[in-house]
């Protein structure tokens, strides 16, 4: 738990036959990292044409899935069941799940989905075209006429368009000069107008209309007059729209009914493909296949058993310890239960060696206290509490599960530190209720709580200080151990002999204070001259960074305290109190979300830049083992890949 997984060196040597038996188990089992290993001409034809195969299958499910969600019905849960109930399990056809009844199922479904989706696009131009015909036919309305009559004939030309109403007056007197029928209708911007006349004016008609902003319109092929085609197609367009509907439905059907389905398949050819891929890494002679790895040692022997249950028997498995320093070897985090949740922090700032410390287990116990001390209000910890089992049971991904761990456990400790410093929605009530309690008031003893917050800071260095020596001391680095850790400890003796001396006056002490102040002040200078002696104003920086932990319990506090005062004062009337209620909801809920963020940010900097920085130095290479990915499907399945 204080350190990586130990890990061991694996060798495997197998019959050719017996090879995809051990890559499904190894597979299942996710228990070893397989190195790379051959070149390409060592990959044979037929693993290539079986990717290509498997390859082919997990696109045409992700064709299908790409086509199919955007008509995924999605309802909105109440928000009791999005914080009390888990989401209703995976549910999919496991029958599915093997090659012979992939390749019907898909094309089906392929032919289903082009069929409708044709259907869809036909009947969406349609109604675009019938839209735009409504629409033209309906700037016609108040006219009696016929608007098959507005066409060229032989002797005469008909036109219709827009004309913008300042230039109508102007256009009409010019107009009059030809023999023109015109008939207009005057709008507020601009002006409907028909114009018949001898066809062989219709060249200068249409040279003075463009003069004038003209803009035609174009009628379409239609027989009846406005009032009545637009009846017809308005009639027309709402039958469109009904098919349009339930071909939509259909669509929403076929979505509800096929997702799961496809998101089992593609998980499942997307593990199919990973274990055809990795035996392009295997070693090989004319019978037999080689890899190489790395399997945790706690989890060796079972692996060597089911690769031995697999094989027959006739594998030869060789178990082999690491290099002195195992600096080759990857790292695996092995945490248990809710420490766990705090690795994705570690792994934020860096993952350790595989011979450094873990400080997963560190996280788990400072970062929910510490952002417990800087939120500190029990009913702010309620509602991270909620906030907290909603994203736990919401979510699915398993990053943002360990976060809600996180702000579970963290939760847990505001309504604890809440309660001992008598915070409920900072003064609430004591403010409306008269009601106090609580051991300690941060606001009336900050003086306090700055010197407590000074010791919790010096405490903790003082641990990352003792993993410091003791990894130096385990690495035989002895100009590290004096560079790095013995000037503070040299410097924090000193400081530690004065504080007696002011409290007792013993001035025996004196000595011993200014030989360690010596020593610490010549191993600075033999670490970098004159320059070293920042270090010394830069660790009390670092102790002094840990009275953020006052800082932020007092913003928290008096930003609530401010909050119920100002809420308060407008309790006078039925009007002040719908407001005062208003204020005291926003108000709160706003210093909840910027404090819990800042508690969250803060509590993360005290560890990575105060705490890290005394032992914890990173840069090892995360375990990666070759595991199957299901999220939709279950182990087991098809055999014949």
């Amino acid at each position: 738990m204080l350190y990586p997984a130990r890990m061991k060196k694996i060798q495997l040597l197998a019959l050719d036959r017996y090879q995809e038996r051990i890559v499904e188990r190894l597979h299942e089992l996710g228990t070893l990292q397989i190195n790379e290993g051959a070149d390409e001409s060592g990959v044979l034809k037929s693993w290539e044409k079986r990717r290509e195969n498997v390859l082919a299958f997990k696109r045409r499910a992700e064709t299908l899935l790409d086509s199919l969600e955007p008509f995924e019905k999605i309802e909105k849960p109440q928000l009791r069941k999005l914080i009390f109930e888990k989401p209703a399990p995976f549910e999919c056809d496991p029958k599915l799940l093997n090659q012979e009844a992939a390749q019907p199922y898909l094309s089906s479904l392929q032919r289903k989905l082009t069929n409708l989706k044709d259907r869809l696009a036909r009947l969406e131009r349609e109604i675009e075209r019938t839209t735009a015909r409504l629409k033209t036919i309906k700037k016609f309305e108040g006219f009696k006429i016929d608007l098959s009559e507005i066409r060229d004939t032989k002797q005469t030309f008909s036109i219709a368009g827009d004309v913008p109403m300042e230039n109508l007056e102007e256009l009409l007197q010019e107009l009059s000069s030809f023999s023109l029928s015109l008939s207009k209708r005057e709008g507020e911007e601009k002006a409907l107008l028909i114009a018949l006349g001898l066809k062989w004016e219709k060249t200068r008609v249409v040279a003075v209309l463009s003069r004038y902003g003209f803009e035609r319109i174009i009628i379409p092929e239609v027989k009846g007059t406005p009032s009545e085609l637009a009846l017809e197609y308005e009639a027309k367009l709402e039958k469109l729209m009904q098919n349009n509907q339930k071909i939509l439905a259909e669509l929403e059907s076929l979505a509800q009914k096929e997702i799961n389905n496809l998101l089992a398949l593609r998980e499942f050819f997307e593990n199919k493909l990973e274990r055809v891929e990795v035996q392009q890494e295997f070693r090989r002679s004319a019978r037999t296949f080689t890899l190489e790895g790395y399997i945790p040692e706690r989890l060796a022997a079972k692996t060597v058993a089911e690769i031995e249950k697999v094989s027959d028997g006739y594998a030869a498995v060789m178990i082999l310890d690491l290099d002195e320093d195992g600096q080759q070897a990857p790292v695996m985090l092995d945490n248990p239960g809710h420490i766990k949740a705090f690795q994705g922090l570690t792994k934020t700032y860096a993952m350790p060696r595989y011979d450094e410390i873990d400080p997963t287990f560190l996280m788990f116990i400072g970062f929910p206290f510490f952002f417990g001390i800087m939120l500190t209000d029990a009913a702010y910890g309620v509602m991270l509490f909620f906030l907290s089992r909603f994203i736990m049971r919401r979510f699915e991904s398993p990053g943002i599960r360990d976060i809600g761990k996180i702000l579970w456990l963290s939760s847990l400790w505001t309504i604890a530190l809440g309660l001992l410093f008598g915070s409920v929605f900072g003064d609430f009530l004591q403010t409306f209720f008269n009601v106090r309690f609580g051991v300690f008031d941060v606001l009336s003893r900050a003086d306090v709580a700055l010197l407590l917050a000074v010791i919790v800071g010096l405490l903790h260095l003082n641990l990352g200080l003792m993993l410091g020596i003791k990894r130096k001391l385990a690495k035989r680095d002895a100009e590290g151990l004096v560079f790095e850790h013995l000037w503070i400890v040299m410097l924090e003796i000193s400081a530690g002999l004065f504080v007696v001396y002011r409290f007792t006056g013993a001035k025996p002490i004196l000595w011993p204070a200014a030989l360690a102040l010596l020593a610490c002040t010549f191993i600075l200078f033999r670490k970098a001259s004159i320059f070293g002696m920042l270090e010394i104003p830069s660790f009390f920086g670092a102790n002094l960074s840990y009275a953020r932990l006052l800082a932020l319990a007092l913003a928290t506090t008096g930003i609530a305290l401010a909050v119920n005062i100002i809420a308060g004062l407008l309790f006078g009337s039925v009007i002040g109190a719908f407001f005062g209620i208003l204020i005291l909801f926003g108000g709160h809920i706003f210093n909840f979300i910027i404090n819990a963020f800042g508690a969250f940010v803060h509590s993360m900097r005290l560890h990575y830049l105060e705490f890290f920085s005394m032992f914890y130095e990173g840069g090892g290479r995360e375990f990666s083992p070759f595991k199957e990915k299901r999220r939709y499907t279950k182990i087991g399945g098809d055999k014949t890949w």
